[in-house]
């Protein structure tokens, strides 16, 4: 199981932020490109994350909600996948979010490779632009 880290600041409320995390649907509006098929049901997401000669088909249900703090998605069909949101209020508009997604690399002879050079970057990025678009959203810029 492999992990990354990504995270970002928010001019807004720690209760909106953790609103708009919640409320499955409105993902679609700032989630970038490489989240493909997005879909939301109740309390699962489900995805494809494409990375370069693999696509990772991606379905999440909460496992944890404890507003305005933190909110857990695990895989519902015990991919290994998961997805973590932390939030830090930092002051009546200002809060601090985590995201944190736990994956399991690809496999083979050259999957280490793969993971190294491209997948993990991308992944990466992916996570990067969509804080960065969930801020954006949030704060009335896009």
């Amino acid at each position: 199981m492999r992990r990354l880290r990504e995270d970002v600041h928010i001019h807004a409320p720690a209760d909106e932020v953790y609103g708009r995390l919640q409320q499955f649907e409105s993902h679609a509006e700032w989630l970038p490109p490489a989240f493909e098929e997005f879909a939301a049901d109740g309390e699962t997401i489900a995805f494809a994350l494409a990375l370069p000669v693999r696509r990772e088909r991606v379905h999440l249900e909460v496992i944890l909600a404890e507003a305005p703090q933190a909110l857990e998605l695990a895989d519902r069909d015990g991919g290994g996948w998961g997805l973590a949101w932390g939030l830090n209020a930092e002051g009546p508009r200002e809060v601090h979010v985590t995201a944190e997604i736990a994956y399991e690399p690809a496999g083979g002879a050259f999957g280490w490779v793969l993971e190294e050079t491209m997948h993990r970057p991308m992944r990466r990025q992916a996570l990067r632009d969509a804080l960065w678009r969930l801020k954006l959203v949030v704060e009335g810029r896009r």
